[in-house]
């Protein structure tokens, strides 16, 4: 049975958003936490060395990773079967791509998160959204911890309630929107779920009431490859670090693709491309994209 069910798709073109819980199951889950323990400090280590990381944290109070990540399993489940072949669904093809993936953690007691509502499309399109088809963007937040009231959950506003608001600017205080803020609804999650919205939704991160406690999220954006002026992240500027060349090596051709890689059968594979290739990643199997092009290994594709 697939994860993200048909109702749920019926749910997020209604309301512009779902929560799928629970998307990850609990052996996804538990590698998931157990890498999160490795690649970001515990709440009480945190805190009690805050000066030691401060430095590291962002202008607003988070600690990032950005995709590739060091941890393998944090790679595979930004790229999820289940995931991708939802988005594939949403805009209507299966040639799409990876633009964003951060795990973002958020400490009780360090900083004020509380946002105004916003949308994100303004650091994701050099446009504005459009929410159909080949020119949908599809965020998704997956939740790696536990979201109670206290621990800063997201609020979402149904898109029947948001429809008639300017898209720019993105961000709505509540004094000049308090209608807005009237039809928030915080969404109170079990670790494992999954926000899919739009670039259209008017949402916020909230304060963190809790004493102690973090709260950790992957953030993802899909697109379709046609949409040249959507995008958060250009994957080849992280191409010389380690955890990119090893991704690249030992990844699939489909998982490949979904960062822009050309895939089998494109018209870039050559016998000196495939040569080269395999020198800048070391123990790559090529055989999938040397079987695909039997008539442009060994010539030149300008001929």
């Amino acid at each position: 049975m697939a994860r993200i069910t048909d109702r749920d798709i019926e749910a997020w073109e209604r309301d512009g958003y779902v929560v799928v819980a629970p998307f990850l199951d609990d052996d996804e889950l538990r590698l998931a936490r157990a890498a999160l323990h490795r690649q970001f400090p515990d709440w009480a280590t945190c805190t009690s060395s805050i000066d030691e990381y401060r430095p590291r944290f962002t202008s607003n109070g988070l600690l990032v990773a950005e995709f590739p990540f060091t941890e393998q399993v944090l790679n595979r489940i930004t790229l999820h079967p289940e995931l991708v072949a939802v988005v594939r669904r949403l805009v209507g093809t299966d040639d799409i791509r990876l633009t964003q993936s951060l795990v973002v953690a958020k400490y009780a007691g360090t900083f004020d998160h509380d946002q105004d509502l916003h949308t994100d499309f303004d650091n994701n399109s050099l446009v504005v959204p459009r929410d159909d088809g080949i020119f949908r963007q599809i965020p998704a937040i997956l939740y790696l911890t536990d979201v109670t009231l206290d621990m800063g959950p997201t609020y979402y506003v149904r898109r029947q309630y948001s429809a008639d608001v300017q898209l720019s600017p993105r961000h709505k205080s509540r004094a000049a929107h308090p209608e807005l803020y009237s039809h928030e609804q915080p969404l109170c999650v079990p670790a494992g779920s999954l926000l899919l919205h739009t670039m259209s939704g008017f949402h916020r991160g909230s304060r963190i009431h809790a004493e102690a406690g973090s709260r950790v999220t992957l953030h993802l954006v899909y697109r379709s490859a046609a949409c040249e002026w959507q995008g958060w992240s250009a994957w080849p500027r992280q191409s010389q670090q380690p955890a990119m060349q090893r991704f690249v090596t030992h990844a699939t051709p489909n998982e490949r693709t979904l960062l822009g890689f050309p895939s089998p059968g494109h018209e870039y594979w050559t016998e000196d491309t495939l040569s080269g290739v395999a020198l800048r990643y070391p123990g790559i199997d090529l055989t999938p994209y040397r079987t695909a092009t039997p008539a442009r290994v060994g010539s030149d594709v300008s001929a």
